[in-house]
């Protein structure tokens, strides 16, 4: 770090396995600061943020997933994909030190002004005094779904004196007590029951969606659409149609290309900002196999041009792609100025460079049987892990073994029982174990949790396995995929008033269009189906995939 202080980057090289998720963590264990780590593609960015949680601890790693790409004449449904940006939007701006992986895409793809995210986050105590209603529509505003029982992170409900909301950011939801307009009490909630538990004396609200949905914004967005539909040359009915998707639809509901018109001006100045805006100045930027990094990019943007390319052969209402998503310069731009260290998966002359610092981390721990016909018996299996632990704790090193769940533990105490090891369970912070004094002698520690792949650092002795370096990874028996699953989703924009369509229980419809309903004071988006007898079923937006487009036998539409 002192180095990375002086010279401005640093190279780090030798880290396997899920030592990555260690080095990550021990950043922002040692350091207190942010740790934002730029990977190259989603399954790259789920391993890190499954090692780096584990050693580090869940709450505090975050994963800032891309929005799905699609034409901007479909909704897009994709709530889980919405709670976890806005977390991470919403924690970087309160500056809570947290781990932040990001893979390639969502780096490229803009996010809302930090101003607007920062404006909504506000804190709630105990004494404060709110117009119930007018918090109700600033909920609303903010992305949440009123509700008759909250659920789910951005759902809020009203009943009397009453207001349940979950944030996205929180651990669970609130129940605040209001005594005329002052908040008299605020509890924490139990999902499942829907019972008050401990009461806290305040707690942050912060949006449930990325897109704060004023009315100021919604004229503005109507404003640049017609601007730009203008000079594409849009058909009315297509203009219509968008214009009433923006006046009418939620937050949940509204594709995320249509972001931009909310914040741009009259000369299409503003807009969309850059995710390293959100970046605090004095956090840690990690680089993640650079030349991996380097591969996804190309790949990413190669998805954005034939995304456009498309949007203009189907004349199609789009925006600049330099609206919506960085340029190459604008992306280095963004993060340059920042300490910054770089992982090398290659060491092409790093051994060379004063600057780089090499970990000497193993893999291969000969943890099995090197004959095949020894690996039928199960005590032959762990014979060697046993004797390698032996050997591990007599040299002073801390061994963990971590297993998925509490009956896995079970299974694996009673299997080491006839090897008499001195072991250990612990359910104390892997940090703290580690920092502990150990003097010559080492321990064999067993714990709940799960990495990609084992390693072992003799440096700081440390050596962490899991059960798939003992038995395999285990083969999971898939749930047949319903046929063209997600198919409906990626082609809404597609349908037409009296298209068939199919619903999961239901069967195949007629789709009549989309329309806003009130139910009760709930108002929602509803995608009306008809069926034989002029049968109607009305579907939330945010149920789409319980939907999709009829195929029929002979595969086509």
């Amino acid at each position: 770090l002192e180095r990375m202080d002086h010279d401005g980057e640093l190279r780090v090289t030798g880290l396997k396995g899920s030592s990555k998720g260690l080095f990550i963590a021990a950043l922002h264990e040692l350091t207190r600061r942010s740790v934002a780590v730029l990977c190259a593609g989603a399954e790259e960015a789920r391993t890190l943020a499954q090692d780096a949680a584990f050693f580090a601890g869940g709450d505090s790693v975050l994963l800032m997933p891309p929005w799905d790409l699609m034409l901007p004449d479909a909704l897009s449904s994709q709530k889980d994909v919405e709670r976890d940006r806005i977390r991470v939007l919403s924690t970087l701006i309160e500056e809570k030190p947290a781990i932040v992986i990001i893979p390639r895409a969502a780096l490229l793809q803009k996010v809302v002004p930090r101003g607007v995210v920062a404006g909504f986050i506000t804190p709630v105590s105990i004494g404060d005094v709110i117009d119930r209603d007018g918090f109700a529509a600033m909920l609303t505003e903010g992305g949440y779904r009123r509700v008759p029982l909250v659920e789910e992170g951005g759902d809020f409900s009203l009943r009397g004196n009453v207001i349940d909301v979950y944030p996205p950011t929180a651990p669970g939801p609130y129940r605040l007590l209001l005594e005329g307009d002052e908040i008299e009490s605020i509890r924490e909630m139990d999902v499942t029951s829907q019972r008050s538990r401990r009461e806290i004396a305040e707690f942050t609200l912060t949006p449930a969606r990325e897109l704060i949905l004023s009315e100021e914004a919604r004229k503005r967005a109507l404003r640049n659409l017609w601007i730009r539909a203008g000079e594409l040359g849009l058909a009315a009915r297509a203009k219509d149609r968008l214009a009433e998707m923006i006046a009418n639809g939620q937050a949940g509901s509204l594709n995320p290309q249509f972001f931009p018109l909310f914040y741009m001006d009259e000369a299409g100045a503003g807009g969309l900002e850059s995710l390293a805006d959100y970046l605090p100045a004095g956090g840690l930027v990690v680089f993640d196999d650079p030349l991996a990094t380097a591969r996804a990019d190309e790949k990413a943007r190669s998805e954005i041009t034939r995304l456009f390319i498309r949007a203009v052969d189907e004349e199609k209402f789009h925006l600049e792609e330099s609206v919506l998503f960085l340029t190459e310069k604008d992306t280095e731009r963004g993060i340059a100025g920042r300490p910054k260290i770089v992982m090398e998966d290659i060491e092409i002359g790093a051994q060379d460079s004063g600057s780089a610092v090499r970990f000497g981390v193993e893999t291969d721990l000969g943890l099995r049987p090197k004959e095949p016909a020894l690996i039928q018996r199960e005590e032959s299996l762990l014979a060697p892990m046993a004797e390698r632990i032996r050997g591990w704790t007599r040299e002073g090193f801390l061994v963990h073994y971590l297993c998925a769940g509490e009956e896995e533990m079970h299974r694996m105490i009673h299997l080491l029982e006839d090897y008499a090891l001195p072991m250990t369970r612990s359910e104390a912070p892997f940090f703290r174990e580690l920092l502990e004094p150990r003097g010559a002698a080492g321990r064999f520690i067993l714990r709940e949790g799960k990495i990609a792949r084992g390693f072992s650092l003799p440096g700081l002795r440390i050596v962490v396995i899991g059960e798939e370096e003992i038995f395999g990874k285990k083969t999971r028996r898939r749930r047949p995929a319903r046929p063209r699953e997600g198919y409906f989703l990626q082609s809404f924009g597609e349908l037409n008033e009296g298209d068939f369509v199919v619903h999961t229980d239901h069967g195949i419809g007629i789709y009549r269009g989309l329309k806003r309903l009130a139910v009760g004071p709930i108002e929602n988006d509803f995608l009306l189906m008809e069926y034989q007898a002029g049968d109607r079923l009305y579907i939330p937006v945010h149920r789409l995939d319980q939907i999709q487009r009829y195929i029929g036998p002979d595969g086509h539409d």
